[in-house]
């Protein structure tokens, strides 16, 4: 069962172009689903496990990572006991 504490859609602006982003709180011990396109995980509190393409990532408060579409879509889950928030933006 996924467990979404908070979930916010907000848009962000480089010279080139606006991105949609999504910031989404989810609890310990719950895991989400991915987009499978590109795009780019900032997480903002807690740490993240993310399984893509085969490859598992380890993701920190304030690290970014760059996903690229694959095979199956992606899956993020939090590490430890504590929720982690994290935002989704397309690239």
């Amino acid at each position: 069962m996924l467990n979404i504490i908070s979930r916010k859609r907000f848009y962000t602006e480089d010279k080139n172009h606006n991105h949609a982003a999504q910031c989404l709180t989810i609890a310990a011990g719950t895991e989400h689903s991915l987009p499978n396109r590109n795009i780019r995980i900032h997480v903002k509190s807690g740490i993240a496990w993310i399984t893509s393409n085969g490859e598992d990532i380890i993701a920190s408060n304030g690290d970014r990572v760059y996903l690229q579409s694959g095979k199956h879509s992606s899956i993020i889950s939090s590490l430890d006991d504590q929720p982690v928030t994290f935002e989704i933006e397309a690239r």
